[in-house]
């Protein structure tokens, strides 16, 4: 018998130097872009900061939220996922769309942290983990734990419901949404005492 091959499909980019550009993705139980209307407004949050910017994609999935900020300005990619074809994919779409700047790393995204390809002072960080499996709390202690993070960092977080009460107290809100089932938001990341009397002396 032939094995079937996978299915894939596609998401637009919605806006920057690469839109309407197509990303392809395997269609994969648990994978889902996040929608045109989320991105939208997600980026419309971040347009004073992605331009430069150093972005780490978590659980990156179809890397739509990834190749979204490298459409839009942002200096360097790095993509993380654990799924050997998804990070196959994406590398595909990096290829494809020119995106240079832009790598990935095959690695759990809850065990990735000491991984010298992984890199630290990133200044935008998105999570889009499966909703039914993620534990919020946990990747937030890790994620700030890991020292991944800058003073000022900003973090994103979707999610099937609010996590505020999942986040470190260094973690401050800065825009939340709903949008449908789809939860959303974004987060300013206020550093260490030490980091921000560092910040401070500057």
């Amino acid at each position: 018998m032939k094995k079937r091959e996978a299915s894939t499909s596609s998401v637009r980019i919605i806006g920057g130097a690469l839109r309407s550009r197509k990303v392809s993705f395997l269609a994969r139980d648990g994978l889902r872009p996040t929608p045109d209307r989320v991105r939208e407004t997600l980026f419309n949050w971040l347009q004073q900061d992605i331009a430069g910017s150093r972005g780490l994609d978590l659980f990156a999935g179809t890397g739509a939220l990834g190749f979204e900020a490298l459409s839009r300005g942002a200096a360097s990619l790095l993509f993380v996922d654990s799924d050997a074809l998804v990070c196959r994919s994406i590398e595909q779409n990096i290829e494809s769309l020119g995106c240079n700047t832009a790598r990935v790393l095959h690695a759990d995204a809850l065990s990735c942290w000491r991984e010298p390809a992984l890199g630290r002072g990133f200044d935008i960080v998105f999570l889009d983990p499966p909703f039914q499996s993620a534990d919020y709390a946990a990747i937030a202690r890790q994620l700030t734990a890991a020292d991944v993070l800058r003073c000022g960092s900003k973090i994103y977080i979707e999610s099937a419901q609010p996590v505020s009460q999942c986040v470190p107290e260094s973690w401050q809100e800065y825009r939340s949404k709903r949008a449908g089932k789809v939860h959303f938001a974004l987060y300013h990341y206020a550093g260490t005492a030490a980091e921000q009397g560092n910040a401070e002396g500057q």
